[in-house]
């Protein structure tokens, strides 16, 4: 898991699971979870 800071000082957690082909084109998901949540409830 990666993470960064915002301008505005809020800190954003994200994970990158790609398991595709690499020569397939891919489609872009992006999960977001309910508020006061975290990434392990996905």
């Amino acid at each position: 898991m990666s993470e960064f800071t915002t301008s505005d000082g809020v800190r954003l957690a994200y994970a990158i699971d790609d398991f595709a082909d690499p020569w397939k084109p891919k489609d872009t998901v992006i999960l977001l979870h309910a508020a006061m949540s975290n990434l392990r409830r996905f």
